[in-house]
């Protein structure tokens, strides 16, 4: 039986990085995914608070140096990568670097809370960029699992612009919500930076979406093949938000990896997961 591919996209994962519990919980299903059989991968920013010495992180040659295309011109990728271990097996993380965009900056807000103004270009340069890698690694996931606000555009750009490609024509996208959400403005860089090919500044907008939280929220449901959330803080400000918008919420509990590896199967068209 071929293996079914996953790969996690997320803001944050242990041991590299946390800021809430989203870190833990991409963690815990990452784990889960390679004990249950699924030939899994990983892809995270290379944020400024992720210590690369002691990571052990490295350039990946064949994966430096290509453009991305912002906003009318180009950024070059730095490519990553580090390894965890995990039941045994040693599963690799693909890590997405810029000078101008990360190094020296942390996830999203500065050391006195305050929001980059970068950020909508970050955000689009992080998602166009994880399409990159993985055509460039040639790998075809059955299962993109994205983790955080900030990979909104990642289901939208699977669903217009790389649906017909042979490595994505199956895929299917599973979009994740933490505890984290932004009250300010992606700002006006944010349209420009996010245009790709047919996902133009006015299909985002014509689809209910742009540069705050909840618009982008509106955009990523009108395109991932399902929503859900999941976080330990109950007193959390998203936590309203995903009532509001009737997202799924699955708990952090003893039957996380069971509810979720139960969704992929869902996702995929199989019979449900039996649990272990």
């Amino acid at each position: 039986m071929v293996k079914k591919k996953i790969v996690y996209i997320v803001t944050e994962m242990e041991p590299f990085l946390q800021s809430s519990s989203l870190a833990r919980i991409g963690r815990h299903l990452v784990g889960g995914g390679v004990r249950a059989g699924y030939e899994v991968r990983v892809i995270m920013p290379k944020f400024g608070g992720i210590n690369q010495r002691s990571h052990s992180l490295y350039e990946v040659q064949r994966l430096c140096g290509i453009n991305v295309a912002i906003d009318g011109g180009h950024m070059s990728l730095i490519a990553k990568v580090g390894t965890i271990q995990e039941d045994k097996v040693r599963l690799q993380v693909y890590f997405i670097d810029n000078e101008e965009l990360f190094h020296g900056k942390k996830i999203f807000r500065d050391q006195d809370g305050k929001f980059y103004q970068d950020n909508g270009t970050r955000i689009g340069f992080m998602s166009k960029a994880a399409f990159v890698m993985l055509e460039n690694l040639g790998w075809a996931p059955d299962i993109i699992h994205c983790m955080g606000w900030a990979w909104s555009l990642v289901p939208v750009y699977g669903k217009v612009v790389y649906a017909n490609r042979f490595l994505f024509k199956k895929s299917k996208f599973l979009f994740t919500y933490g505890p984290n959400y932004f009250t300010e403005s992606l700002g006006d860089g944010f349209l420009p930076s996010a245009q790709l090919r047919k996902v133009t500044p006015d299909y985002i907008t014509e689809m209910g979406g742009g540069p705050t939280f909840e618009k982008m929220m509106t955009l990523t449901k009108q395109h991932a093949d399902r929503v859900t959330c999941s976080f330990d803080e109950t007193h959390a400000p998203a936590s309203a938000m995903m009532k509001k918008h009737q997202i799924h919420h699955i708990a952090n509990n003893d039957e996380l990896i069971t509810n979720y590896h139960r969704l992929y199967d869902e996702l995929l068209g199989e019979p449900p997961t039996l649990p272990a």
